[in-house]
């Protein structure tokens, strides 16, 4: 699997990647329908295309997220 840095936000309820970024992983899990709307911490709608959990690591620690 390709590795995808980026910065946890313990506060947040969901973590969010660029459809590019998805695209290219190149991934078998497909994009199911989102089932919420996101906003942003300033109020913002969030454009949401789907959602999917996804292995997730840090050091040892390993979590479908």
């Amino acid at each position: 699997m390709t590795p995808v840095n980026f910065k946890i936000d313990t506060g947040s309820e969901c973590n969010l990647i660029l459809h590019d970024i998805f695209r290219d992983l190149k991934l078998s899990s497909p994009l199911e329908p989102p089932d919420s709307k996101l906003t942003s911490y300033s109020g913002d709608l969030i454009k949401v295309i789907g959602k999917v959990r996804l292995p997730c690591s840090h050091l040892s620690d390993k979590v479908d997220a």
